[in-house]
């Protein structure tokens, strides 16, 4: 399951949707993880995905496993 539809939000402004955009399904996060390599935010599944088939990080290419997954810190 990617991440919510851009769409489905209305007056969402780029700035923001780019910030809450998942770097693989480049829609809103759903169930957002941090990656500690490289502090870049993605949905749990869409990064549990890429592991599946890759062991590096989608946006900085270092060495990544779901165990250093975490949730993001509360605002």
């Amino acid at each position: 399951m990617s991440g919510y539809d851009c769409n489905r939000f209305v007056g969402l402004s780029e700035s923001d949707k780019d910030e809450l955009s998942c770097g693989i399904c480049l829609n809103i996060f759903r169930d957002p993880v941090v990656a500690q390599c490289c502090r870049q935010t993605f949905c749990t599944q869409c990064i549990r995905d890429w592991l599946k088939n890759n062991n590096e990080c989608p946006f900085d290419r270092t060495p990544l496993t779901a165990t250093e997954l975490h949730k993001p810190p509360r605002v």
